[in-house]
């Protein structure tokens, strides 16, 4: 008898579309807006995978992404404008979730998008029981940041120098923030 989570069974996406912004799980079909959003110019400096080819990515997509518990994209007006990864924890921290790789497009950015995805995100997340919710954000991003402390995430701890990108030699803290939502 196969295992049935029922975090990521089809009623509850649709119960996750009663909150601020329209949301599915992603498949092997949004590979190239995928793509297009990790690899932007403005966007993937944040992201944990340099730059690279269509071909390069398409195992990480799938591998890496579509593996995660949860790998969302976020639509506008029928249109996908953003993607979000999370993983769940297991057995004693079961009741934590990981938000991963989270963008929002460029031409929807400063358009209170953000704040529907978090709103989204973080409404799922405790109507499913989870209690703790961590992220990780370059200290280069303050835009990230903002964000995310507005939604109550504090800083649980700093890795200094520990992202590097590839076309630089400048090594970035990386900044760790939770929020607990539970009772």
């Amino acid at each position: 008898m196969a295992f049935c989570d029922p975090l990521r069974t089809a009623a509850a996406f649709d119960q996750m579309t009663q909150h601020n912004l329209p949301s599915r799980l992603a498949t092997e079909q949004d590979f190239d807006f995928v793509y297009s959003l990790y690899m932007h110019p403005t966007i993937n400096p944040y992201m944990n995978h340099d730059v690279m080819s269509a071909e390069d990515f398409r195992p990480i997509f799938k591998n890496e992404f579509l593996a995660r518990d949860y790998f969302w994209i976020f639509e506008s007006n029928k249109k996908d404008i953003g993607m979000c990864t999370i993983a769940l924890g297991k057995t004693r921290m079961a009741h934590v979730a990981n938000i991963g790789s989270l963008a929002i497009h460029p031409e929807m950015q400063g358009k209170k998008m953000g704040p529907q995805v978090m709103h989204t995100i973080l409404d799922f997340l405790q109507d499913k029981g989870l209690k703790r919710i961590t992220l990780g954000v370059e200290a280069d991003n303050p835009r990230a940041l903002a964000l995310y402390q507005k939604f109550g995430f504090i800083v649980d701890g700093i890795f200094p120098k520990n992202f590097r990108r590839a076309d630089s030699n400048e090594y970035i803290d990386h900044i760790m923030m939770s929020k607990w939502i539970g009772d």
